[in-house]
């Protein structure tokens, strides 16, 4: 036991002439369009043949996907889809309050936003965002200069907040980092950057092996920012929080744009590799990011797809072209897009499908919110509906009657600093006694994360919640929270009463107990709880008694 305070028209024909360029020693063909006197009939049509998504192979992605995830779920490298642990285990209620920064660092520029968040009465009182361009000469530079520009950025940006934005007197400000580059995640706040795909940005070669949050921070103290990161995020993970924090019905997020990639909320308990870890509660919720862009064993390849794999981009000439040429890219491009939406809505039945299975009935029953981002799915309408139709397709007209597929732009600036703000790290411990060994920095870990824990839960939840492998049963007084964990089979009621006894003695010595209290008159608060809790075991429950033996030990004083 421990104790604590504290996001089509018909194409007939054309002709081509291939072009062959020299270039060291090999060729490779152009092509430009010269006439109509070629039937392209049957190309077409082998090509919407071969590019076809019926039901049935629909139905086998989707069911692809489930497999995939599960095999994902229980062991790291299980699956092509990386089912990576997000360690966004509190997410956003409307609870939150104050004011919160976001950065999203990008391959070409990096955008910084704020937002005052006022609680469930006021939800969001206003937000700011700028852009900046990340200099050429940095992207060549070391991985410390950018995070030193970054940090620069950031403080004039800071230097900037308007009277609508205020910080609260004695916090710090806090940030959510959308860091899209591969990390092996460690904690809500620390993530190893694994290997070189940069994006353009080659300086941060320079820091793999590092945590990119100690990155960040180091930079912000040396520009003397006074601003820490409460969150590492990837942008599929921020798109969800982002809309969650509108919509409790949200579960999944897709991005479709250049590139694609989805999340969800998954279960503690359904996640096999975590289990018997220490370091993760043993029920609740987390999202998981798929990373579902590398998922291929289920998917239905083509022979255009194996030869788009297996050739280099070729740039082409620039062709003027006619109207019956123009009408044959629009019914390509549209058998391309059909397809498209359509092995997307898949995917997206296959994270349905799994989470129905695992709930054992629970999921299709309700309403279910699917948000989706990206340039693609914003600005093509038929993509949109070949992608809805084919989720009617695969779910039935009754059930997809409950997935509601909404568009958020640009959610994952605006869900980083909402996980930042759920994730905050404002508060100090006050008290803590433990009654089993741990190292110091197991400590500070579990007291973080007890704090993170009973500050954000909805005050309309019980005050007792499943902690790791114990569960914590914890009481607010004013701005103190009070918490105890306790073994899983401990009477909830019976600490509970104990902590209010707790608090009743010391507003006996203390004529109202409050925080300055508890930092000025420590000796006396230990002395206080050693009365009645000994050896991690309730001894004395009478407030009369320990009252008594107080007031002995303060004659020998």
């Amino acid at each position: 036991m421990a104790m604590t305070a504290t996001s089509s028209a018909t194409v007939r024909s054309y002709n081509y002439t291939p072009l062959w360029t020299p270039t060291g020693g090999s060729t490779r063909p152009r092509m430009t369009v010269r006439s109509s006197s070629f039937s392209v009939a049957p190309i077409l049509t082998n090509l919407q043949t071969n590019c076809a998504t019926p039901l049935p192979v629909l139905r086998h992605v989707a069911d692809a996907m489930a497999d995939e995830m599960r095999s994902g779920l229980a062991v790291d490298g299980g699956s092509d889809p990386k089912m990576i642990l997000s360690y966004a285990n509190t997410l956003p209620t409307g609870n939150e309050k104050g004011l919160f920064y976001a950065l999203d660092l990008g391959g070409t520029n990096f955008r910084v936003l704020r937002v005052q968040l006022g609680g469930k009465n006021e939800c969001v009182i206003d937000t700011e965002f700028e852009q900046m361009s990340n200099p050429q000469e940095l992207m060549f530079g070391t991985s410390e200069e950018l995070f030193d520009f970054i940090a620069s950025g950031l403080a004039i940006f800071v230097e900037k907040d308007s009277r609508s934005f205020s910080l609260s007197g004695g916090r710090k400000r806090e940030i959510g980092f959308t860091f899209s580059f591969p990390v092996k995640q460690t904690s809500i706040d620390s993530g190893i950057y694994i290997n070189q795909m940069d994006k353009g940005i080659r300086c941060l070669r320079h820091g793999v092996g590092k945590d990119v949050v100690a990155c960040l921070n180091e930079a912000m103290e040396r520009r003397g920012l006074d601003m820490r990161v409460s969150a590492l995020v990837n942008d599929i993970v921020g798109t969800l929080a982002g809309a969650r924090y509108w919509d409790d019905d949200v579960m999944v997020a897709v991005i479709l744009g250049t590139g694609t990639n989805a999340c969800y909320i998954e279960r503690i308990d359904a996640i096999p590799k975590l289990q018997g870890q220490g370091q993760v509660p043993i029920s609740g919720s987390t999202i998981i990011n798929t990373e579902w862009g590398a998922f291929s064993n289920g998917l239905p390849l083509t022979d255009f797809d194996k030869d788009m794999n297996a050739a280099s981009i070729n740039p082409g000439e620039q062709v003027q072209t006619n109207l019956t040429t123009r009408k044959i890219v629009v019914e390509v491009c549209d058998t391309i897009v059909k397809r498209g939406g359509r092995l997307a809505s898949a995917g997206i039945v296959g994270i349905l499908q799994k989470m129905e299975q695992d709930s054992e009935g629970l999921i299709y029953g309700k309403m279910i919110v699917v948000d989706m981002d990206g340039g693609l799915y914003e600005h093509y309408p038929q993509y949109r509906k070949y992608l809805q139709d084919a989720v009617t397709e695969l779910l039935g007209s009754e059930i997809s009657k409950n997935v509601i597929i909404e568009h958020s732009k640009d959610g994952s600036g605006f869900g980083a600093a909402l996980l930042a703000a759920a994730n905050s790290k404002q508060g100090k411990t006050r008290l803590a006694k433990y009654y089993i060994p741990l190292e110091e920095s197991e400590k500070h870990k579990v007291e973080y994360e007890v704090h993170r824990l009973v500050v954000n839960r909805d005050p309309k939840f019980t005050n007792f919640v499943e902690f790791r492998t114990h569960k914590v049963i914890y009481r607010r007084y004013a701005g103190l929270f009070f918490s105890m964990c306790v073994d899983i089979t401990d009477n909830e009621l019976a600490y509970l009463e104990c902590i209010h006894l707790f608090v009743e003695i010391l507003d006996h010595f203390f004529s109202n107990v409050c925080e300055l209290d508890l930092v000025f008159n420590f000796h006396k608060v230990y002395l206080i709880l050693d009365e009645f809790i000994l050896a991690g075991e309730l001894q004395e429950t009478s407030k009369k008694a320990i009252i008594e033996r107080m007031g002995e030990l303060e004659k020998q004083e």
